[in-house]
C-alpha cells in the first residue's frame, strides 16, 4: 500500500462505519443510507459531515488543501465508487492537475456553507464572468486506466463494448404536449426605499472570546484576530478576496462594509462551540493585503469603520450569515435543515444591465440532454432517475420555486412505492451549474438549452446586490444587512459591536 494512502484508508474505514450505522438509527421514518444530517436527501452536506468525522485531516488529493474535492473523494471511496489504485493515480498527477478546484461549492452543506466572490473555500464561490458551457455526462465506455497519465478523477466503467446505455424514454418533448414554452422565474416587488436602520448595540461578546485564523492557502499568509488591527487586516483580506474589485465600489464602500460584517459574523458563528475557527481560502497569487496598493488601502479603511461589528442573537450567539455572489432578482429560503428564520426570499436588485455596469455577467447558458441529466444525477445518488412530463413544458421544469430559484423539479427516483423529487439545489450542485435559478429556453432534437441566472446558493446577503444597493440606491451597510438578514426593531438578532 502506498504510504500516502495509509491515513486515507483509515478515514475510509470511519466513513464506511458512519454510512453503515445511519439507516439503523431508531427513528419514526427510516432515513436513506448516507443521509448523515437527516435532512431527507443525500448530498454534498453529507459528504462534508463524513469528512468532518475523520477530523478534517483527509487531504485525499494531496494538494495541501482539505476542501470539497476531498469530501467527494472520501465519499466515493466509502461507497466503493473509487478504488485505492484510482485514488493513487489522482495523487500522482502533476500539481496543475490536482489543484484544480471544483466548479461548484458547497452549497447546502455543513455549517460553513457560504458562496461568494473571490474564494473557492468551503464558505465561498467565485462569481466570475459566465460563459456558454456544455455539461459533460458520465458514460459507460471502453476505457483503460494507465497510471501516471492524465486521467479523469471520475470513476469509469470498463466493458467489452463501446455502446452507451441510455434510458429508453424519449426526451425530445413530453408525449402529447403542446409546443413547450420557457418557464418564467417568479419575481418579488422591487424595494426602492431603505429598510429599517438598525441601532448599533453594545454588550456583545468580546472579540477576545474568539480565536480566529484565516489562511491564504496559496501564499501561506496567515491572518488572526489577536488585536483590533489584526482583525482589520483579516477582514480586509476576506473582503478583497470575495468582492474587492474597484468596480464594486465606484461611489460607495458600504457594500464592502456589509461584507466585512457578514464575514466576521460567520466566522464567529463557526467558532461558537469551541471558541476557535480556521478558515482556509484558496485565492490566486497576489491576493494578500498590500496596503501600499490604492484599492487595498481603500478596502482597509472601509473595514476599519465596522471592524468587530457582527450580527448576534441577544448579543450572545452569532447568526449563520450565509452570503453568495449574486441572485436572479430575489434571494431564496433556507434549505439547509437548520432553523434559520432570518434566511427568507427578499428582493435583490441584480439586473443584466446593472450587473454589466459593475463588470459582472449575471447569466450563463448550458446545454444538456435528459439522458445526460439522468445519468449524472443517477450516478451521484446511486438511483435510477425518472421524470414527470407536462403539456406545454420542456422535459426539465420546476414544480415549485423559492424566490427566483427552483425549489423542486420534475425529476425523481423511487423509494418503495413513493417518488422522491430532486430539488433545484441538487440539480445545480451535481450538474455543476452556477445556481439553482434555471429554466429551459429552447430545444433542438434531444439537446436542451438551459438558462442559468446568477451565481451561488442564493441565501442571505449577495455581494453584487450589496454593491448595487450601496452605489445606486445610496443604502448604508447596516440597511443592506437589515434587508438581507431580516433585521427589524423586534428581531432577536441585531448588530452588536465587539468589546476590546
Amino acid at each position: 500500500m502506498r504510504p500516502t494512502l495509509i491515513k486515507i484508508t483509515a478515514a475510509v474505514a470511519v466513513g464506511a462505519l458512519l454510512l453503515a450505522v445511519c439507516p439503523t438509527a431508531a427513528e419514526p421514518t427510516p432515513r436513506r443510507s448516507g443521509d448523515l444530517n437527516d435532512d431527507g436527501i443525500v448530498n454534498s452536506a453529507d459528504q462534508r459531515l463524513l469528512l468532518q468525522a475523520t477530523g478534517g485531516a483527509a487531504d485525499l488529493d494531496q494538494n495541501n488543501v482539505v476542501d470539497d474535492r476531498d469530501a467527494d473523494l472520501l465519499w466515493r471511496l466509502s461507497l466503493g465508487m473509487l478504488t485505492e489504485d484510482e485514488l493513487g493515480d489522482i495523487i500522482e498527477q502533476t500539481p496543475d492537475e490536482t489543484t484544480t478546484l471544483p466548479t461548484s461549492t458547497t452549497t447546502a452543506s455543513s455549517e460553513t456553507t457560504t458562496e461568494s466572490g473571490g474564494s473557492s473555500s468551503s464558505t465561498a464561490e467565485d462569481p466570475t464572468s459566465s460563459s456558454t458551457t456544455s455539461t459533460t455526462k458520465p458514460t459507460t465506455s471502453t476505457t483503460t486506466t494507465t497510471k501516471k497519465t492524465t486521467t479523469t478523477t471520475k470513476k469509469t466503467t470498463t466493458t467489452s463494448t463501446t455502446t452507451t446505455t441510455k434510458p429508453t424514454t424519449s426526451t425530445t418533448k413530453p408525449t402529447g404536449s403542446a409546443t413547450p414554452v420557457a418557464q418564467v422565474r417568479p419575481t418579488l416587488e422591487a424595494v426602492t426605499v431603505p429598510p429599517y436602520t438598525p441601532t448599533l448595540k453594545t454588550g456583545g461578546k468580546a472579540n477576545s472570546e474568539f480565536d480566529l485564523t484565516v489562511k491564504n492557502t496559496n501564499s501561506g499568509k496567515i491572518y488572526t484576530n489577536a488585536t483590533k488591527e489584526d482583525l482589520q487586516l483579516l477582514l480586509t483580506f476576506i473582503v478583497k478576496a470575495e468582492c474587492g474589485q474597484a468596480s464594486f465600489a465606484p461611489n460607495s464602500t458600504e457594500g464592502w462594509k456589509a461584507q466585512a460584517v457578514a464575514a466576521y459574523t460567520h466566522l464567529c458563528y463557526q467558532a461558537r462551540k469551541t471558541g476557535e475557527y480556521t478558515y482556509n481560502f484558496w485565492v490566486p497569487a497576489g491576493k494578500d493585503v498590500d496596503l501600499k496598493h490604492k484599492n487595498d488601502k481603500r478596502i482597509y479603511d472601509a473595514v476599519g469603520e465596522v471592524v468587530g461589528i457582527g450580527i448576534f442573537v441577544k448579543g450572545k450567539e452569532a447568526i449563520c450569515a450565509y452570503y453568495s455572489g449574486s441572485c436572479p432578482g430575489t434571494t431564496r429560503n433556507n434549505y439547509t435543515g437548520y432553523d434559520l428564520s432570518y434566511i427568507q426570499p427578499v428582493f435583490s436588485p441584480e439586473t443584466t444591465a446593472l450587473c454589466e455596469k459593475y463588470g459582472y455577467t449575471l447569466n450563463s447558458t448550458v446545454t444538456t440532454t435528459m439522458d445526460e441529466l439522468k445519468a449524472t444525477l443517477g450516478e451521484v445518488l446511486d438511483e435510477t432517475i425518472y421524470a414527470d412530463t407536462k403539456s406545454g413544458c420542456y422535459p426539465l421544469y420546476a414544480t415549485s420555486w423559492s424566490g427566483a430559484h427552483v425549489d423542486k423539479t420534475n425529476l425523481y427516483y423511487k423509494s418503495g412505492s413513493s417518488k422522491v423529487y430532486l430539488t433545484g439545489h441538487q440539480v445545480r450542485t451535481y450538474m455543476g451549474w452556477k445556481s439553482a435559478s434555471f429554466v429551459v429556453t429552447d430545444m433542438s432534437g434531444d439537446t436542451m438549452t438551459v438558462s442559468v441566472s446568477a451565481h451561488g446558493h442564493g441565501m442571505g446577503y449577495t455581494q453584487v446586490g450589496a454593491a448595487i444597493f450601496a452605489n445606486e440606491y445610496g443604502w448604508t451597510y447596516d440597511q443592506i444587512l437589515a434587508h438581507y438578514y431580516c433585521i427589524t426593531a423586534k428581531s432577536t438578532h441585531q448588530l452588536y459591536k465587539a468589546s476590546w
